[in-house]
């Protein structure tokens, strides 16, 4: 649920977890559980959506604030940099 409606990464929904004391085989099997195809296209939608309010003076500008703003949200470095790059 924290991924369809607040819209977290893997990453912040596995360390949540694991302060709650949940055993990891648990925390792994349930964030397998999340389809990789929907993972990717949340996280698209979530970098556009964010892409219409910033203010960048350059690509490489935009790029870095994409970068963190997804990062906060506990998605991987890798999809992020696959998403940024098709956006």
């Amino acid at each position: 649920d924290k991924f369809r409606f607040n819209h977290w990464g893997k990453y912040k929904i596995g360390m949540m977890l694991r302060s709650k004391d949940i055993c990891n085989d648990i925390i792994e099997e349930a964030l397998n559980q999340i389809d990789e195809e929907e993972y990717l296209k949340k996280l698209e939608q979530i970098l556009r959506d964010k892409l219409r309010s910033l203010k960048y003076s350059s690509e490489y500008e935009k790029k870095g604030k994409l970068f963190k703003f997804a990062q906060s949200r506990g998605f991987e470095s890798s999809a992020i940099s696959k998403v940024i790059d098709s956006i």
